[in-house]
């Protein structure tokens, strides 16, 4: 009879057909990795991450060039900086999600939607949605106090502390909404929209793999003979 010591042994989880222990570690940390991609929570976070990069930069900007140069050219400076970092990084994000998410999509990871992206971004500018609804009340309670003859020290409308946490949200577009809200509380309720634009157009190019960039730097084969 054949000896059979000396054979190697078999594995009981192949005659099972299971698999080792390890291999369910990593199905596992696969599907905790695929169920964060799906998750609208990272977009929402980025969209507020966004805000906060912008007023930082204008904040930032304005005060360091205003040591050494003019006020007035400092603050537009630091505007026009606070604008495109804000664009930016609302547009770089949303693109990688909608080019992340088409994916998830293919393979039905996530249902097909081509406004997940927008439904984000309006998710992330709620926070805004309410100080911009705060400040527009406040607005009107200016005006209210302004029309009864009230000293202009004394119109404190809703809170002195809304149009602080209002403009700095919002800091890029201070230079805009000072002068709307000279016009009418109502205008407090634009700059909402801005965010949720520029994501939505960026995920709709994600989707598409559409590079606005690669397009500005491509040149066609004629071009690069010249």
């Amino acid at each position: 009879m054949p000896d059979n010591t000396n054979l190697p042994e078999k594995n009981d989880w192949a005659d099972r057909n299971e698999k080792p222990t390890q291999w369910g570690a990593r199905i596992d940390d696969a599907s905790r990795a695929e169920a964060r991609r799906t998750r609208r929570g990272p977009q929402i976070f980025n969209i507020i991450g966004a805000h906060i990069i912008g007023a930082f930069l204008t904040f930032l900007v304005m005060n360091v060039l205003g040591l050494v140069i003019s006020e007035t050219v400092a603050t537009v400076i630091g505007y026009a900086v606070g604008i495109f970092s804000f664009t930016a990084v609302t547009y770089i994000e949303g693109w990688h999600a909608g080019e992340r998410d088409v994916n998830m999509m293919n393979y039905g990871h996530i249902p097909r939607d081509k406004f997940r992206g927008l439904k984000c971004a309006m998710i992330a500018e709620s926070v805004g949605m309410l100080f911009a609804v705060l400040m527009m009340a406040h607005g009107f309670v200016v005006l209210s106090q302004r029309a009864q003859g009230l000293d202009p020290l004394m119109q404190t409308g809703i809170s002195t502390v809304i149009p602080i946490v209002y403009h700095t949200f919002y800091m890029p577009f201070l230079f805009v909404l000072q002068k709307l809200e000279d016009v009418s509380p109502l205008f407090c309720l634009l700059p909402v929209v801005i965010a949720p634009a520029i994501y939505h157009v960026a995920y709709t190019f994600g989707m598409k793999h559409f590079s606005i960039l690669a397009r500005l730097v491509y040149k066609k084969p004629e071009q690069e003979k010249k």
